[in-house]
């Protein structure tokens, strides 16, 4: 069996400058979150995610062509981190989401499946550059 899910269509500008909520992991927690990069361009590109208090940042490259997956987990993220912060070099073509899982019982037992894409960042999106002569 294969789950497939759609999400709407985003510009590459959003990951230049994207933010993402996803559960803040932690112990106990049934939640998994993986976030998907992919480019469709022919060369790398390097997407750095942070968390959103600046506390904790790492590289991601995506080769062309190609869709990595990184678990956001507590191996990845620091304790407590849910709301991330995305950026990569202006005109860098990749897309993101994360997938959230978590299995669940009773009547409707199974694997529920969420798909979730990041947003333009507000302060980022509203930023004006001024050149002072």
């Amino acid at each position: 069996m294969r789950d497939v899910a759609w999400v709407q269509a985003q510009d590459a500008a959003v990951v230049a400058d994207a933010a993402l909520t996803v559960p803040a992991p932690g112990r106990g927690q049934t939640i998994t979150s993986t976030l998907v990069l992919t480019n469709p361009a022919r060369q790398s590109a390097t997407v750095t995610l942070a968390a959103a208090t600046g506390s904790w940042s790492q590289e991601v490259t995506v080769s062309g062509g190609k869709t990595v997956s990184v678990d956001l987990d507590a191996d990845t993220l620091p304790q407590g981190t849910g709301a991330l912060t995305l950026s990569a070099p202006q005109g860098s073509q990749v897309r993101a989401a994360a997938v959230l899982t978590q299995s669940v019982e009773g009547d409707a037992a199974g694997t529920l499946i969420a798909v979730v894409p990041p947003v333009a960042d507000a302060a980022a999106a509203s930023a004006r550059s001024l050149q002072l002569r």
